[in-house]
Formats: C-alpha cells, sequence, structure tokens
C-alpha cells in the first residue's frame, strides 16, 4: 500500500481526512475544478501526466496511485503560434493531492495554499 505510506509523509494537522469514507476504488485520476473561488483552476491528472488547464503540462517523478500522492512534477507551459510550438524550460514542484471522499481532492502545489478541488467533466 503505496497510498499508505504517502498519508503519514503528509503534515497530519492539515492534510487528515476519514480514509474509510473513500470508497476501495478512490484514486485521483480524473479531471478537478476549483471549489473555492479563487478562479477556475482545472487539473487533470492521469497516470502518464498531469495537465493544468490547457497550456501546462507535467511529468510525475512517481506516477499516482491510490487516495493520496507526495511527489515531484517537472512542468513546461506549451503555446502555439501559427504552426510554431514553444515550449518554455522545465520547472520542478513539489505537488500534494489527497482525496477528502470520492469527489473532493485537496491539492497544495509548492508552498503555494492548499485547495480544495471537485470532479468535473472537462
Amino acid at each position: 500500500m503505496k497510498w499508505a505510506l504517502a498519508l503519514f509523509l503528509l503534515p497530519l494537522s492539515v492534510w487528515v481526512f476519514p480514509v474509510w469514507a473513500l470508497s476501495d476504488e478512490a484514486s485521483i485520476l480524473g479531471n478537478w475544478c476549483t471549489l473555492e473561488g479563487r478562479g477556475e483552476t482545472i487539473f487533470y491528472i492521469e497516470a502518464d501526466a498531469l495537465g493544468v488547464h490547457e497550456h501546462t503540462m507535467c511529468d510525475w517523478h512517481e506516477p499516482p496511485g491510490g487516495p493520496a500522492l507526495t511527489t515531484l512534477i517537472d512542468c513546461r507551459n506549451i503555446h502555439f503560434e501559427g504552426d510554431r510550438v514553444i515550449e518554455t524550460p522545465r520547472q520542478t514542484y513539489t505537488f500534494i493531492a489527497a482525496l477528502q471522499s470520492d469527489d473532493t481532492l485537496l491539492v497544495q502545489v509548492e508552498n503555494e495554499p492548499q485547495a480544495r478541488y471537485h470532479r468535473c467533466d472537462y
């Protein structure tokens, strides 16, 4: 149970959630939208990559599995200008995510404030 170890690595005072309340198939994979009113942020969490909005792509150092994850991600922005693809240099960030319920995800990227996300169809 790799995800169980990740739970103990998270600061308990902030990241405690009832694991027993999650379904047996709970996973952070999927599309996640901002729950709080801080502007719309969308995470596309897939087994092989993480997308943020339409232009940011990130590669996992540790692929997601189960209801929690603490890992590094290498991200770059990709834009198109006509037929040209413009890609920014990669930057590495700490990514922490933990399900609070089957439809609510708590995320923190680097030193940004934590935010809650809900599953969404994008």
